[in-house]
């Protein structure tokens, strides 16, 4: 598959299922990875990520993912999304935790995932 975007679609598509095998999650990864784009990387992720029904393991990958991306700001937001839909699962909060560690402590973008974590 060529295209940034067509890859984005294919795997935006395939994360609204449930994928239970870690070496199967292990290989999403690795494709969501592979994206060159941060904004079709961004909205794999993003995809995950607003899914009630994933995974918390699924929910960790993406958020994991985060890592990847330049922008404090589109980091912040996808915290801010996990947070909401999954953050009150102990092992997906601590991975959020991992990931804020990597955004600026005195930029806004971490008080703004900082207070969503607070109030869940």
């Amino acid at each position: 598959m060529g295209s940034d975007n067509d890859k984005a679609a294919v795997l935006s598509r395939l994360a609204e299922f449930e994928i239970d095998d870690p070496v199967a999650r292990s290989e999403f990864s690795e494709a969501v990875k592979s994206i060159g784009s941060e904004n079709d990387r961004a909205t794999v992720l993003r995809s995950i990520l607003s899914s009630a029904t994933v995974a918390p393991e699924m929910a960790i990958t993406a958020i994991e993912g985060i890592k990847g991306l330049s922008s404090d700001t589109d980091k912040a937001s996808l915290l801010i999304l996990a947070a909401e839909r999954h953050g009150t699962k102990p092992p997906v909060r601590a991975a959020i935790e991992r990931v804020l560690d990597g955004v600026s402590s005195e930029s806004d973008d971490y008080r703004r995932v900082r207070a969503k974590l607070r109030n869940h």
